[in-house]
């Protein structure tokens, strides 16, 4: 498995590109699709009324933070420590390489 990202890393091909204005079109994508999300959120906060509409903004607010700060960087240590003990089997110093 290992040799396959290998191989994947350091291939030099450049394959199938897309052209260089997808980039924009797939920003303009994203745009849109955020904006959308946040016009549905804020009618449906309505409909909830204040008090409920401040508690699940709340409550949004603290997951999303939570999120970020602690659940991701868990889940990509979690992910990266057997490639890391993994690799150690892999690379081996050659006898020019120890001091």
């Amino acid at each position: 498995m290992y040799s396959y990202y290998l191989h994947w890393l350091t291939q030099t091909d450049s394959g199938c590109r897309l052209p260089w204005w997808c980039v924009y079109v797939g920003y303009a994508l994203a745009l849109c699709v955020v904006g959308v999300a946040f016009f549905i959120t804020v009618e449906v906060a309505g409909v909830f009324g204040a008090e409920k509409s401040a508690r699940w903004l709340t409550s949004f607010c603290i997951s999303i933070i939570e999120s970020i700060f602690l659940s991701q960087p868990i889940k990509v240590c979690l992910n990266f420590i057997p490639d890391t003990l993994n690799l150690s089997r892999w690379v081996r110093p050659s006898s020019s390489q120890i001091l």
